[in-house]
């Protein structure tokens, strides 16, 4: 009973900690602005870089890493209540679910990509670098044909996971196809933004960490990960797709002369999390355009249809 107890206590406190909205709260405090009424409407990272300041991002990821995805699972875990992997794995899932869809804020939210970081940093380490180091890969090759530089510190990064891993007494034939894998997206991205037309989409980053989010179960599989943080991967991998695909319930849709059909739609909400094509357009927006409280701003799901 007692355990059933701190299960319950653990998961309802998740929610609540991923819950508060941090990025909202920063940015009335810095700015004075709601963040829901710019750009993609999204209270999160990538969103209140552009409307508030690169600077006071690191404090709002640093929140999110630790005290929203990594502390949930280290109180859960054997260091201090030791309510079981299964638990970890479910703390960290609520603290998410919080981050996406709080109830501060009438269930709207960000998209969990940093408290995931913490998370699965927590869980198991290793993931992290791929999970991370995937998309962090992507950012370099893409600014790689300026700067090789980039694609060395790339190559660097695969290095260092596949050090990791044979550390950790992996097999061989989990830690070839793994690296090989991730120099051939190295590549990929390399190659893609040195075609000028495909450059604003070698560095759209919700591309990359869409890819990421979408190949963590199959990492977790490769490092032969117990079923509860596979599972945790697949669920994170469901719960992105249905944020994307989702928005957030008020945000106002594109202007009607952006507006692109029902398929299209939900091929940029899926893949580039946008409703239009544009990603400069989508992400400068601004109150002037609508707000989530605007009677007029019908989402353009909704127009599509």
């Amino acid at each position: 009973m007692a355990d059933i107890t701190a299960t319950i206590l653990v998961i309802a406190g998740s929610y609540l900690l991923g819950a508060l909205p941090s990025a909202y709260l920063l940015a009335r405090a810095v700015k004075g602005i709601d963040i829901r009424e710019y750009g993609s409407g999204n209270v999160g990272i990538a969103n209140f870089s552009v409307h508030v300041g690169k600077l006071w991002m690191v404090p709002l990821i640093l929140f999110d890493i630790f005290a929203k995805g990594i502390l949930p699972v280290a109180v859960a875990s054997d260091n201090i209540l030791g309510l079981g992997l299964w638990v970890e794995a479910g703390a960290g899932m609520a603290s998410i679910l919080g981050h996406n869809w709080s109830v501060w804020l009438k269930f709207t939210g960000g998209r969990g990509m940093a408290t995931v970081l913490g998370v699965v940093a927590a869980l198991h380490y290793p993931l992290v670098l791929l999970y991370g180091g995937q998309a962090g890969m992507a950012w370099l090759a893409a600014r790689g044909r300026r700067n090789p530089l980039y694609l060395i510190a790339g190559t660097g990064l695969i290095v260092l996971f596949g050090s990791v891993l044979d550390r950790q007494g992996r097999p061989l034939w989990a830690v070839v196809p793994a690296c090989g894998f991730l120099f051939a997206l190295l590549v990929f991205y390399a190659v893609l933004g040195g075609i000028q037309r495909l450059q604003a989409r070698a560095k759209d980053s919700a591309l990359w960490w869409g890819l990421a989010a979408l190949l963590l179960p199959v990492w977790s599989a490769v490092l032969e990960q117990p079923v509860a943080v596979t599972a945790f991967c697949c669920l994170f991998l469901a719960v992105t797709a249905t944020k994307r695909l989702g928005s957030n319930r008020g945000t106002v849709g594109a202007d009607e002369p952006q507006r692109v059909g029902f398929f299209k739609l939900v091929w940029n909400r899926l893949v580039f999390d946008r409703d239009i094509n544009e990603r400069r357009a989508w992400v400068n927006r601004g109150p002037s355009e609508g707000s989530p409280g605007d009677a007029g701003g019908a989402s353009n799901m909704d127009a599509a249809q």
